[in-house]
């Protein structure tokens, strides 16, 4: 049996600039199963993605933060590049492809969770950026905040290296 993502239409804009957005809220699951992953055919729509990654879910964060932490943020130990690496080879077989051998859907990459990073005595990724009236209002010094993030305090730079490598758009954003 296929499982269907969860799908919701949403108007953005107004006027001449107002868009459908179609979501699809895939959950996690699926990327479990690489027959589920490979008949999901709702792919072959797909124009972007958002990668959620759970900070907490990064081994070396995971090895920061006591068990209760990790329990009370309800964090699974899934680690994303395992997601990543699912996600891409469906994305190929689905043949979505852009320049070279990277794929043509923009991804936005957001670390989640950030309201439990300080109770956790772990820095925020944008604690490096100056003022927000300053370098860290820049889209781009945001993005590099977050990318350096997942690198050092994630330990994670082959998630990172691999998100580029893989897709010809990415942006990386932080929610709490």
């Amino acid at each position: 049996t296929v499982t269907r993502p969860n799908a919701y239409n949403i108007y953005l804009g107004t006027g001449k600039l107002r868009r459908l957005v179609y979501l699809y809220d895939t959950a996690g699951e699926i990327y479990d199963d690489s027959r589920a992953l490979s008949e999901a055919d709702f792919y072959r729509f797909t124009k972007g993605l958002v990668l959620c990654v759970d900070p907490f879910s990064l081994a070396g964060l995971r090895k920061q933060v006591d068990a209760a932490t990790l329990d009370n943020v309800r964090s699974l130990d899934k680690d994303p590049k395992d997601v990543l690496e699912r996600l891409t080879e469906n994305l190929r077989e689905w043949r979505i492809r852009g320049r070279g051998d990277k794929l043509s859907i923009k991804l936005a990459v957001v670390l989640t969770k950030a309201d439990a990073l300080q109770p956790a005595q772990i820095r925020h990724p944008y604690a490096s950026l100056s003022t927000l009236n300053g370098e860290g209002s820049r889209r781009a010094a945001r993005d590099a905040a977050v990318r350096d993030w997942i690198d050092e305090v994630g330990v994670r730079m082959d998630l990172v290296t691999s998100i580029t490598n893989n897709f010809q758009t990415t942006s990386f954003f932080v929610v709490s």
